[in-house]
């Protein structure tokens, strides 16, 4: 292990370049791991059903309502309707194969202009790997509920120089995320 230069960045304020620089690495990286990935390993984490999703979101229905807290309830009633309305089907052409699974912003390092180091490779796992191709778009580029498509064209750019990404695959990722994130629990699947 050697020291990097670099920094981590707030959330959101990747430039266009520390963009394009970041996913030729994700790019380059997934095409190393998982360029003899010919042995099928069990999922670490796997797509729940809706009646798996819903049970969760019930629980978080009722909770919200105990507390009487309104913002929740009212999140969680537009989470029920994406829910109600996603069809999994969308995620049968997600790719197996192994992932960082936690590129949030904090877990690299930028100089000023280019990514410099990724880092915290503890969490691993065969998953699927899209999540390593919206988790930092969304980590890097949104900021005050607004992303920055200058930056997210950087990224599908830079991914594309290793790895294809199709508009389907990169809107299929950033819907991954969010059924991941929906559960409401960051432990493991069963």
């Amino acid at each position: 292990m050697s020291l990097c230069e670099g920094n981590v960045i707030p959330p959101g304020s990747a430039n266009e370049n520390q963009a394009y620089t970041l996913d030729i690495a994700i790019g380059k990286m997934h095409q190393i791991i998982n360029s003899n990935n010919s042995n099928p390993y069990p999922l670490h984490w796997d797509i729940r059903n809706k009646e798996e999703m819903l049970e969760r979101w019930y629980k978080r229905w009722i909770h919200a309502n105990n507390m009487k807290c309104e913002k929740t309830i009212g999140a969680l009633e537009v989470q029920r309707k994406i829910i109600d309305e996603t069809d999994l089907n969308v995620f049968s052409n997600c790719e197996r194969g192994w992932g960082h699974w936690d590129l949030f912003v904090d877990n690299l390092l930028f100089t000023h202009d280019s990514l410099s180091a990724i880092l915290d490779f503890d969490r691993m796992h065969f998953v699927y790997p899209e999540f390593d191709i919206s988790r930092p778009i969304l980590s890097c580029t949104l900021d005050n509920a607004s992303i920055h498509l200058d930056r997210v064209a950087a990224f599908v750019k830079g991914y594309r120089e290793y790895q294809p990404l199709t508009i389907e695959k990169l809107v299929r990722s950033v819907r991954l995320i969010w059924w991941k994130e929906a559960e409401g629990s960051r432990s493991k699947a069963k």
